[in-house]
């Protein structure tokens, strides 16, 4: 093959001997460029060396031979971009769920917070060992003032903020065409509602509580004045 292509191009022009060396020089790094491209090729892709460099360098080479290594270089590539494209799209998957579950925990520990406060302000809105005086009543009408006007109105909008994180959370998965979050049994919006449901009616019959034994005691005084006035007299 070297020899024809030798060959052919004297008979293109006329070489002198230094030309014909140069030519020699010229088309060996070609053919030497090229198989190494083949064994690359071959060693690092796993592509097949159909073709031979020596083959290659002339001037009609079999285009059939060509045509099937470039499909599969073609192939390689195609399938190398395909696998990237997936495993971006993987990551960017990988990394939107680790958001959600970020999320899932944000939501747990702050409705865990909130009914954690529900229950203990619960629990001191039911007491009914209340002090057995007009002074000791207005005193805790006092702290249940701050409960209701200071206490109470953050919470408030803690439970707000638990109940956009819950719905930002179910908008993320919705996007991501996955399953809803459940939040575990006690924890879900629905447990949270019932619990600040409970909360409310004691705080109302707290009120209603203090009110009445404020009144009682109020008349029990006026009663132990009266006794007391006659006695003087």
């Amino acid at each position: 093959m070297l020899a024809n292509n030798i060959a052919a191009a004297c008979g293109r022009r006329r070489l002198t001997g230094v030309s014909v060396i140069g030519f020699l020089i010229i088309l060996r790094t070609q053919i030497k460029n090229l198989q190494n491209a083949f064994d690359v090729a071959e060693k690092k892709l796993g592509i097949p060396s159909l073709l031979d460099a020596a083959d290659v360098a002339v001037d009609k080479p079999d285009e059939r031979s060509i045509m099937t290594y470039v499909a599969a270089l073609y192939h390689y590539f195609a399938s190398q971009q395909s696998a990237d494209v997936a495993g971006r799209r993987v990551a960017n998957l990988v990394g939107e769920m680790a958001d959600v579950s970020r999320m899932q925990a944000e939501y747990e520990a702050m409705a865990t917070k909130l009914l954690d406060w529900i229950e203990k302000s619960i629990i001191v809105l039911d007491n009914r060992d209340f002090p057995p005086t007009v002074k000791g009543v207005r005193d805790l009408q006092k702290d249940f003032k701050t409960f209701r006007t200071e206490e109470k109105p953050p919470r408030e909008r803690e439970r707000a903020d638990v109940e956009a994180k819950y719905f930002d959370v179910q908008t993320k998965l919705r996007a991501l065409n996955r399953p809803m979050y459940r939040p575990p049994e006690g924890y879900q919006i629905a447990d949270i509602n019932k619990a600040w449901a409970v909360l409310e009616t004691s705080e109302s019959d707290r009120d209603r509580a203090l009110t009445e034994a404020l009144q009682r005691l109020s008349r029990l005084e006026q009663v132990r004045s009266r006794i007391g006035a006659a006695d003087v007299k």
